[in-house]
């Protein structure tokens, strides 16, 4: 569903990778532990050796004793070495499994970097942008409710990328605006593209939480003279209410022949 912060399908197999890659993170995360437990109580058994060997050496002991210390003095360059090389090559794989955790950090930090990028360009259907400055629970519920009409009832599969800040915006990809209008529509607008980089593909819906009786009778595009609104594709005025959601009514059925025919003019596959 084309839910506020959501994934799209088509980001789906990107999804996937990023998360595949933070499992093997974590799995890096714990093979990096058990090494370090390992040595850790390796280095303690040598500890542990050593102290048996002094204790050996310096005590009295019967002739089957002194045998042990015998044995033990023969190995007393042999053990050292290769307790050296064990911990070299435990220190060799912890290097690897950091080295590892690091190349997968950064590949998932790499994918969530071009996440956008990615999705828009495999797009197998019409691909376009969404930004609402104005985040609340009345405007993700209107998103919704939008989805819900264009896919279930119109049958338009869009790839519908969320642009959390103005910085992410991509002027080749057209640009819906989501304005929730609580005022006078033209300082309901202006905030809702303040900063924006309009143009013949932007399109500003207007929703207008209103019961069908009070609804404005005036479509805004009338209204919004101003220079500042000029550069906008389209303004399309939408009905909703919470307990209704996008309800049937004359607005309604102009804005969604109105969305419909800007994505599939404005759209990219």
């Amino acid at each position: 569903m084309l839910m506020w912060g959501s994934k799209s399908n088509a980001v789906k197999d990107v999804t996937d990778m990023t998360d595949v890659l933070k499992k093997n993170i974590c799995e890096a995360q714990l093979n990096i532990e058990i090494i370090e437990k390992i040595y850790s109580e390796t280095r303690q058994g040598h500890v542990g050796m050593e102290l048996l060997k002094g204790d050996l050496v310096q005590s009295t002991t019967p002739i089957g004793h002194c045998k042990e210390v015998h044995r033990l003095s023969d190995n007393k360059e042999a053990d050292p070495l290769k307790h050296e090389q064990k911990k070299q090559d435990e220190s060799t794989a912890a290097n690897k499994v950091k080295d590892s955790l690091k190349t997968c950090q950064d590949a998932v930090d790499n994918y969530e970097k071009k996440r956008q990028v990615k999705s828009i360009r495999h797009a197998t259907y019409p691909a376009i942008q969404l930004y609402c400055a104005q985040k609340t629970d009345l405007t993700n519920y209107a998103i919704r409710e939008l989805e819900i009409k264009l896919e279930g009832q119109h049958g338009m599969k869009l790839q519908m990328e969320i642009c959390h800040d103005v910085s992410s915006i991509q002027s080749c990809i057209p640009l819906i605006v989501i304005c929730l209008s609580s005022s006078r529509v033209g300082v309901d607008v202006s905030a809702a593209i303040a900063g924006l980089p309009t143009g013949p593909n932007t399109a500003v819906l207007i929703f207008h939480h209103k019961k069908p009786h009070a609804l404005p009778t005036e479509p805004s595009n009338a209204l919004l003279k101003e220079d500042v609104f000029k550069n906008i594709g389209i303004i399309i005025d939408v009905a909703f209410f919470e307990d209704m959601g996008l309800y049937d009514c004359d607005m309604n059925t102009h804005a969604y022949k109105s969305l419909i025919s800007f994505i599939e003019g404005h759209g990219t596959k």
